[in-house]
């Protein structure tokens, strides 16, 4: 099933602009997305078990939208950290504040914006 909408920290309406390289999510430029939560978009489905996440810099939203999904299914996750935006440490504390077993491993490296960093995050249980 597909269906339109975005997922975030939480429910919204936003705009999506992809007249640059990377898709971006702003309050007035582009078409206009709904977005929810992952803990939101889960209910009336069954358990999560894997979370495969690059969504142009808002990772960290995503993470925060899925506290409860984390808790409950504790699913298996590889999350793009590579955007100028993103700080994985931040995201695996996130993560880890719900669920302390999570393991995890950095894959890649990345020069996006003249910095060096990781090019995706897996964590799992």
């Amino acid at each position: 099933m597909i269906r339109r909408q975005a997922l975030g920290k939480a429910r919204q309406t936003a705009c999506l602009d992809g007249t640059s390289l990377y898709g971006i999510v702003n309050d007035t430029k582009g078409a206009k997305i709904s977005i929810t939560t992952l803990d939101e978009f889960r209910r009336g489905f069954g358990p999560v078990n894997d979370i495969k996440v690059d969504v142009e810099g808002s990772e960290h939203d995503l993470l925060e939208g899925a506290r409860e999904t984390i808790l409950a299914d504790r699913p298996k996750n590889a999350v793009t950290v590579y955007h100028e935006t993103n700080d994985w440490e931040q995201m695996l504390r996130l993560v880890r504040g719900v669920v302390p077993e999570y393991r995890f491993r950095i894959k890649g490296i990345s020069y996006n914006g003249g910095k060096a960093q990781p090019v995706m995050l897996h964590f799992w249980v």
